[in-house]
């Protein structure tokens, strides 16, 4: 379970990085390529200084049409990217999600009555679904505890109470 865990963390890791990187490269080559100016003409020094002073159509740095920002590269980069970030993203969603379920029942362990964690354990045995009556048989309390102490579970939010002809189904929330 560790050793899996790890895993994710380094695969996690390793999108991120990859997906900033790519993300990064596509501003870089963008951006390069958006506000490059063209290799000032083949002028010798004195023929820039007249052109300089001269006021004529010809500017001194002339803008080249770029067509490279419409290359497929640039966006595939950061297309790339942003699937890399996304898939990041979900592998620590379901790490943290992993996580949480598994605090919910150590907490659970620690605050729960040793009535409340027989009634959650004949619950978990049965894949989180029980009538009233099969618990009643199965743990071996009362009637009167039972009812009680699924009470004292609804009210914490940890069990759904839902008629079902004259007895009641549990269902462990989720």
């Amino acid at each position: 379970m560790i050793f899996m865990k790890w895993k994710y963390l380094v695969v996690m890791f390793l999108c991120f990085i990859l997906g900033g990187y790519l993300i990064l490269s596509f501003l870089s080559q963008f951006y390069t390529s958006m506000s490059r100016d063209s290799i000032i003409d083949n002028l010798n020094a004195s023929e820039r200084f007249n052109d300089f002073f001269e006021l004529n159509d010809t500017p001194f740095f002339r803008r080249v049409p770029v067509d490279r920002p419409f290359s497929p590269q640039i966006y595939l980069d950061l297309v790339s990217g942003i699937m890399f970030i996304v898939a990041g993203l979900t592998i620590w969603y379901l790490i943290r999600e992993e996580e949480i379920s598994l605090l919910k029942d150590q907490m659970a362990d620690i605050f729960l009555l040793p009535e409340e964690k027989s009634i959650l354990g004949e619950l978990k045995k049965s894949k989180g679904e029980m009538t009233q009556k099969d618990l009643v048989n199965k743990t071996g309390l009362s009637k009167v505890k039972i009812h009680r102490t699924l009470n004292k579970l609804e009210k914490k939010g940890v069990i759904k109470r839902a008629p079902y002809g004259m007895t009641k189904k549990i269902v462990m929330a989720k």
